[in-house]
């Protein structure tokens, strides 16, 4: 046979060699070459648009690949959400349409139909089409399997980039698609779709997935002979049985890399950086949030403030004006809503006769604040004090007569107060005092040195206070959210009820979803949300050890003196080794038998026993100790890759660029075990009231990090 010609039996092992390759399926041994080759030039004949051999819909092997394809699509879903996505929280896909043929099997349908079988809460498919396939959209839209199941929407696009960019981006101003409820299918379409795909997954953090299809040579059938084929040009058709699904994860690293940074000047209440950095992932209404924040929020510009302290709730009340009339998008409102509530209320009760916010509409307002929120208290004080608990008549008048003010309030009422005569607050703030606790929280966030914070409050507070204030600080063992309810403590003692706004800060804006999980010089900072504030956990492992526990098996020959004088050494309880050896004979023994506080005896079988003790060994220097070592490189690299938004290392690279198999992977999971109990012991010291602590790093197929920490 010539060197470029092969044979039926030839080329049905070729695709069974795919399938193996690709799928491990060896069980399509079992089905006839015959079908193989046919099934393969079904394909070709269709994608050609040619009219040649048919397999008939009902045939047997037909329905074994499409039974096969519907658990190999499952096993992809798995795969996707092991790689972090939730399936079940995606509605919306954004494709490129495709004319390509289609029909009603499994088989052959189209990516953008097989996602519709990964994501099972789709409601909206958005398809970019063209001039030149408008109308076969429009026939698709018309005539497709899923119409009555999910809604079909078109987008008219042109091949320019800038043009096609926009059409996305107002999708997503629109709030049609946003990072919570889209993936877009990169599949289909051309390469200018790609490309701005990719920009709108690093920018926007929405995921973008493609389907990847293995493809045999471009074999056809020789003109003399059906039953042998000559490899052509280019590629053969389609073979679905070996798509798989990709989550594409360049562009979201890239972005982690850009909201890493973002989340990082939130936390230090950088506020031009932060601006600068959402201009640069175009996201408008967040850039100028954080300008704006940023013109009054920054410790030096502050001190510019002591100078004049009512000109700077003067500018901050302008700057909350532009903000309520700024147009937001839906999610980041949510995301700003309290911060800007918090500054709303500061304003409304600091003490000034120039400075108010009747300008802001509650009625009708971006961020839905009602006057309620703002103006009144709601009887604050009561739920304070007697939360859960049923008013009488007698101390409803006592309440009335303590504060004259709140004579008026019906405590019978279970109406909303909005618009009745409740408790207005007053403005009871002291401007300096207050101007001084937000500059004092800044130099928290700044980490500004002790030289500047003194200087200011020389002026206003004496010697005692300020170091009081100092030391609280300075303090190491507590939390800046702690320092700063502290040093609030300090500063109005006896003003606490005037001064009792429940506050929400720059920090706690961060996206607690990415890039706050670091690793660097052997400390480990690990994000958790604690009571709804953020809280980073630190761990040093170069401080720290865990206690290795180890099973040691000792076989007996109990036909030796020796060996039975040895196991009545072991055996602490009520019995000797022949009352053990009788109870069994008479199966009244349930194994591991417990004979000692660290020893069982797990087996007694053809006069051997076998005995297995617990050994605790407390080892410290996890790996820090010898980075270089063969067995500790993996994980050093695994934990110097967090700062490059990477958490996986697979076991190809574990076996063949680490060197790690057979006994050198016990030992490796013998690290892994150390440092997932030391987190574990260090989270539950710091949050005991956290339940159910999952390792951090898992061994399954390779070293990956939980995705409940990145």
């Amino acid at each position: 046979m010539e060197k470029n010609k092969i044979s039926r039996i030839e080329l049905a092992r070729e695709i069974r060699k795919l399938f193996v390759k690709n799928r491990n399926i060896q069980e399509y041994s079992k089905i006839d070459d015959n079908f193989l080759v046919d099934y393969y030039f079904n394909r070709y004949d269709e994608r050609n648009n040619k009219s040649g051999m048919k397999i008939d819909e009902n045939n047997f092997n037909l329905k074994i690949f499409e039974e096969d394809f519907k658990n190999h699509l499952l096993n992809e879903k798995k795969l996707l959400e092991e790689d972090g996505v939730d399936t079940s929280e995606i509605t919306k896909i954004v494709s490129a349409f495709s004319h390509s043929y289609s029909e009603n099997s499994i088989l052959e349908e189209l990516p953008f139909e097989k996602d519709l079988r990964i994501f099972p809460n789709i409601k909206t498919l958005y398809l970019l089409y063209t001039d030149q396939t408008e109308s076969k959209f429009l026939e698709y839209k018309e005539a497709s399997k899923y119409r009555d199941k999910i809604k079909i929407e078109g987008i008219l696009i042109e091949n320019s980039i800038e043009m096609l960019y926009k059409e996305i981006v107002k999708l997503i101003q629109d709030g049609k698609i946003s990072k919570n409820n889209t993936v877009l299918d990169t599949t289909l379409g051309f390469k200018e779709i790609g490309i701005v795909f990719y920009r709108i997954s690093v920018e926007k953090q929405i995921k973008s997935i493609n389907w990847r299809e293995t493809m045999l040579p471009n074999y056809k059938p020789a003109a003399d002979n059906k039953n042998e084929f000559v490899k052509g040009k280019g590629q053969g058709p389609r073979m679905s049985l070996v798509t798989k699904l990709n989550l594409m994860k360049e562009p979201l690293e890239e972005s982690n890399r850009i909201y890493r940074k973002i989340n990082e000047n939130i936390l230090k209440v950088n506020c031009k950086a932060v601006s600068d950095l959402y201009e640069v992932v175009g996201i408008d209404d967040l850039r100028f949030f954080y300008e704006e924040i940023g013109k009054l929020f920054n410790f030096f510009k502050m001190l510019e403030y002591s100078e004049d302290i009512e000109n700077f709730y003067s500018d901050l009340n302008e700057a909350l004006k532009k903000i309520f009339k700024y147009k937001f998008l839906s999610e980041n409102i949510s995301r700003l809503r309290e911060y800007v509530k918090y500054l709303a209320r500061v304003i409304y009760r600091v003490e000034s006769d120039y400075i108010d916010i009747k300008w802001l509409k509650f009625s009708n307002n971006i961020f839905g604040i009602t006057e309620n929120e703002i103006k009144k208290e709601k009887d604050e004080k009561i739920e304070r004090n007697v939360e859960d608990k049923e008013l009488d008549d007698d101390e409803i008048k006592r309440i009335k007569e303590k504060k004259t003010e709140w004579e008026n309030i019906d405590f019978y009422s279970d109406e909303d107060d909005e618009g009745k005569d409740a408790l207005e607050l007053e403005k009871s703030i002291e401007m300096v005092d207050y101007f001084l606790y937000l500059l004092l929280k800044q130099a928290i966030f700044e980490k500004i040195s002790n030289y500047h914070l003194k200087s200011i409050l020389e002026e206003y507070y004496k010697e005692e206070m300020i170091q009081e204030i100092i030391g609280v600080r300075d303090s190491v063992d507590i939390s800046e959210d702690e320092k700063i309810k502290l040093i609030k403590n300090i500063l109005f003692e006896e003003l606490t009820e005037e001064y009792e706004l429940e506050e929400f800060e720059i920090p706690d804006l961060a996206d607690k979803n990415v890039g706050l999980l670091k690793y660097k010089g052997g400390i480990l900072d690990i994000p958790f949300e604690d009571e709804g504030k953020l809280e980073i956990l630190k761990i040093n492992f170069k401080e720290e050890y865990f206690i290795r526990k180890r099973d040691k098996r000792q076989e007996f020959d109990i036909s030796k003196v020796e060996n039975r004088i040895k196991l009545n050494k072991k055996i602490e309880i009520k019995m000797k080794l022949e009352e053990i050896l009788d109870k069994n004979n008479k199966d009244e023994i349930n194994f591991p038998f417990k004979i000692s506080e660290k020893s069982d005896i797990v087996e007694i079988q053809n006069g051997k026993i076998v005995t297995k003790s617990d050994r605790k060994t407390k080892v410290k220097n996890i790996f820090f100790n010898n980075s270089d070592s063969i067995i500790n490189v993996p994980i050093v690299e695994l934990f110097k890759n967090i700062e490059k938004n990477k958490f996986e290392i697979s076991k190809k690279d574990l076996e063949y660029k680490f060197g790690i198999k057979d006994q050198k992977v016990t030992k490796l999971k013998d690290i892994i075990f150390g440092i997932n109990q030391i987190i574990r012991r260090k989270i539950e010291e710091k949050y005991p009231k956290k339940d159910d602590v999952e390792d951090f790093i898992i061994y399954e197929n390779g070293l990956k990090i939980n995705l409940k920490y990145r």
